[in-house]
């Protein structure tokens, strides 16, 4: 169940956010801390407005009122329900693991409210997370309720695994910040009493989502207790549109599958045990597309002779092909970026051969090797050029191309051709790759980073005149080749969920 969390400032504050998103909500959470003093009075009519189930929660502030005047407005929220008639069936309210007994719990417990016992960690995940969990409650019917920061692979599988050792029952246990963000969308399958969810620009906590995110772009409502779990490994990866994608296609399809951004500098440790978790496939992008590769169990021919890995499926996958793993189990890794690379430039061109192309790549990481792969297999021409010589003379060395350095300032050095690849990540945080390079008007400029906006190497590009083509389409056409590994099945959609966005511009 969702459970929208009410930070407002003021009661006219909540009072929007309530009637704006209440609709998309199970529950609320009222952020009494997060209120104005002279707001408090007016809670007492707003509390008792509200239908749906309600958790009250005072948290304690690093700047503002000392714990006195915390428990003071706890207790004075707290009055005004227990003032109101009736039960206080389905309400909620949320005591730390520290706090003292407070002179009104009894009361709050005679008249059918329920104590959620709660602590949070913002430092990490900590060791003997389900024995932690346990030990919460002080009494019977209290639920228990932590909150923690992953900050590893290993610290995210240790709260699913916390999950699967605990006992039936009303318990909430989730993960804050970037790699925490499964944990809030997996709530049925970590058996959540709540999933909390904020409404933009008014986040209670690190890593929660809004209401419309949640459901409309991961289907969270439609999940059941076991869904396959896909996910995309990155560092960054928050920002991806993958999610979009392969969501998209799942719910289109029927299939009880969902797809997750994890954010992690060091997969590896993950990924051997990312099975037990339920995960069965992996779309992998930088800077993680060679780490991977000891982890392989089998490797697709374009895996081996491009030196990189961008999908990985295990037996809950519809590629998978067990006979051809060595290792039970195992991780298969395929590389859909050749394909997907190729498949919008061939469109654009006309053609599905590429002889006598001149093509110059800029990079040396997994989607240049894929690039140079592909563009050298249909016949073109291809050079590398890289910042540093000792990645650029592996890639070239590995697929039989000549390279060079970007120069100083980069790209000043470049010669002119047909087709020039930005294969980097620049984009991403809005750097041009090639400061130093001044485009020939006659050649076509491929930028493989999709941004929303474009990239500031391919602005300059049209600005000199180019014919450019944006990562958008290759992003696409991979994805729609990953979909298919992953279930067996054809992405259902011909166009991507950005199809507003233009694709080309020649």
């Amino acid at each position: 169940m969702i459970c929208l969390c009410l930070t407002g400032k003021t009661i006219p504050e909540n009072l929007r956010l309530r009637q704006t998103w209440g609709d998309r909500a199970g529950a609320f959470e009222f952020r009494g801390d997060a209120l104005l003093e002279t707001e408090v009075e007016g809670a007492r009519s707003f509390l008792g407005a509200i239908e749906k189930p309600l958790i009250l929660t005072v948290r304690r502030r690093a700047e503002g009122p000392g714990e006195a005047r915390r428990l003071s407005r706890l207790s004075r929220l707290a009055g005004f329900l227990l003032d109101s008639p009736g039960s206080l069936e389905g309400r909620f309210v949320d005591l730390e693991e520290d706090l003292p007994p407070q002179d009104w719990e009894e009361r709050w417990l005679s008249r059918g409210g329920k104590v959620i016992r709660s602590f949070h960690d913002f430092s990490g995940t900590p060791a003997g997370l389900t024995g932690r969990v346990r030990g919460l409650p002080r009494r019977p019917g209290e639920i228990p309720k932590a909150a923690v920061w992953p900050k590893t692979g290993e610290d995210l599988l240790q709260i699913f695994r916390t999950c699967r050792e605990l006992e039936p029952g009303p318990r909430i246990v989730l993960g804050m910040g970037a790699l925490g963000l499964p944990t809030r969308i997996l709530g049925r399958k970590l058996g959540a009493l709540f999933t909390y969810a904020s409404a933009p620009g008014y986040s209670a906590a690190p890593g929660q989502l809004d209401p419309e995110t949640l459901e409309d772009l991961y289907g969270f409502s439609g999940l059941s207790g076991n869904p396959r779990l896909f996910a995309l490994l990155g560092f960054p990866a928050l920002q991806s549109l993958s999610p979009a994608i392969h969501n998209r296609g799942f719910r289109a399809l029927g299939l009880d599958g969902v797809y997750l951004p994890l954010e992690m500098e060091d997969p590896l440790p993950f990924l051997a045990q990312a099975q037990e978790a339920g995960f069965a496939g992996f779309s992998v992008t930088h800077p993680h597309k060679e780490k991977v590769l000891p982890l392989l169990s089998f490797a697709s021919p374009q895996v081996r002779e491009i030196g990189a890995c961008n999908t990985l499926i295990g037996p809950g996958c519809g590629g998978y092909r067990g006979e051809l793993s060595s290792t039970p189990g195992g991780w298969q890794g395929h590389n859909t970026d050749a394909e997907g690379f190729s498949a919008p430039l061939a469109a654009l061109w006309g053609r599905e051969d590429f002889h006598g192309l001149a093509a110059r790549i800029i990079g040396a990481g997994g989607a240049a090797g894929a690039a140079a792969w592909e563009l050298k297999r249909r016949g073109a021409e291809v050079r590398l050029y890289n910042r540093s010589a000792p990645r650029a003379q592996a890639l070239a060395r590995r697929l039989d191309l000549s390279w060079g350095l970007l120069g100083d300032p980069p790209g000043a050095n470049l010669p002119g051709g047909d087709l020039l690849v930005n294969a980097t990540p620049a984009g991403l945080t809005g750097e041009d790759p090639v400061p130093g390079l001044s485009f020939d008007p006659g050649e076509l400029v491929y930028d493989l980073t999709y941004r929303e906006g474009g990239t500031p190497f391919l602005a300059r590009a049209q600005g000199a005149g180019c014919r450019t083509l944006g990562g958008g389409p290759m992003l696409f056409a991979q994805a729609k080749l990953q979909f298919k590994l992953f279930t067996g099945r054809e992405y259902p959609f011909p166009r991507p969920p950005w199809d507003r966005d233009a694709q080309f511009n020649s």
